[in-house]
C-alpha cells in the first residue's frame, strides 16, 4: 500500500484522468481533462454507479484503502472532486 507521503495530488489526478478516459470510450487525451472538468457534461458521462466503481478502482490502482463513508456528504461533480476525496480519505487514516 502507498503511504500518504508517497501519494501526491499529481499521482491521483493522473489516475483519475486515466480511469475516466478508459471508461468514456471516447478519444480523449487524459492531459486535456482539467480538474474542473464536469463529470456529467460535454465530454464525460459519469453515473452514480460509475462513481462508486471509480473509487473502488482508484483504491486498487493507487494501492490505498479509502474509508467506507467517503461518499457521505460529498458531491462528485468534477475531476477535482474525486482527487480531493481520495486525498482526504488517505489522510484520514
Amino acid at each position: 500500500m502507498s503511504t500518504v507521503d508517497e501519494l501526491t495530488r499529481g499521482t491521483v489526478v493522473d489516475a483519475v484522468r486515466a480511469l475516466l478516459v478508459a471508461d468514456s470510450r471516447q478519444p480523449i487525451d487524459p492531459d486535456t481533462l482539467a480538474e474542473n472538468e464536469p463529470l456529467n457534461g460535454g465530454r464525460l458521462r459519469l453515473t452514480s454507479v460509475d462513481a462508486v466503481w471509480l473509487l473502488v478502482r482508484l483504491e486498487a490502482d493507487l494501492a490505498v484503502r479509502l474509508p467506507d463513508d467517503i461518499v457521505v456528504g460529498r458531491r462528485f461533480r468534477t475531476v477535482g472532486d474525486f482527487v480531493d476525496a481520495v486525498l482526504a480519505g488517505t489522510h484520514a487514516r
